[in-house]
């Protein structure tokens, strides 16, 4: 398994190809063994399944090997299909993509967050201008 970059030309032929990195068994199995592969990094505090492709293709902006981690996620409404929702570039060749996948949503570890977060009690928040809260603290 691997992570690939590729551009096509006007002709739509294949131009150009990265390896943005190839599965990393080593380092997917460190990350399991310490617990990291399942943990709640959303900034909601939804659970994650991490992996680490590794040893792409040379970057020519640092000599080092394209890297990728994929972060694989429990869609809060779901279209039913894997989605790609997010590319970013954490670092110079270093690689970050967030996917949805609904049949996530059914593991143990995302069903139990899931269930928690819905039978939490919801509290309305209001925001009035300072002046109006004054006058109210004033009036007890």
């Amino acid at each position: 398994k691997y992570v690939r970059q590729f551009h096509r030309g006007k002709n739509s032929k294949e131009v150009s190809e990265y390896k943005l990195g190839y599965f990393d068994q080593y380092e997917n199995d460190k990350l399991e063994k310490e617990g990291g592969a399942l943990t709640k990094t959303t900034p909601e505090g939804k659970p994650v399944y991490t992996e680490w492709y590794t040893k792409g293709t040379e970057c020519d902006l640092t000599g080092s090997h394209r890297s990728t981690k994929v972060v694989y996620m429990c869609p809060s409404s779901t279209t039913g299909f894997v989605e790609l929702i997010k590319v970013e570039e954490s670092a110079t060749c270093g690689y970050v993509f967030s996917v949805m996948v609904p049949a996530l949503c059914a593991h143990p570890f995302f069903e139990e967050v899931n269930q928690r977060s819905s039978s939490l009690p919801l509290n309305t928040i209001y925001c009035i201008p300072e002046d109006v809260y004054q006058e109210i603290v004033a009036a007890k």
